[in-house]
């Protein structure tokens, strides 16, 4: 609701340090979803097994619409 009655781009924060990559890359696939045009992220990235693969992921989700099946598959995120 807030997304469609702000002129302004919304973006998220990731904020708690989540238990996987993958829920961290649902994370963002649930806020673009939701209507944000993108996610800041600190310790999920930073503390993440592969920080390298997990933004690869994220970069597809969120601006190449790949869904969260799809990219999780790809980069063997669990």
């Amino acid at each position: 609701e807030v997304v469609e009655n702000t002129p302004v781009p919304i973006f998220t924060i990731g904020a708690e340090k989540l238990n996987t990559d993958l829920a961290v890359l649902k994370k963002a696939y649930d806020s673009i979803k939701a209507g944000a045009r993108g996610i800041i992220f600190g310790r999920n990235i930073f503390m993440a097994s592969d920080p390298k693969k997990l933004v690869s992921a994220l970069n597809d989700v969120i601006n190449n619409e790949v869904s969260l099946e799809e990219a999780a598959r790809k980069y063997n995120l669990a």
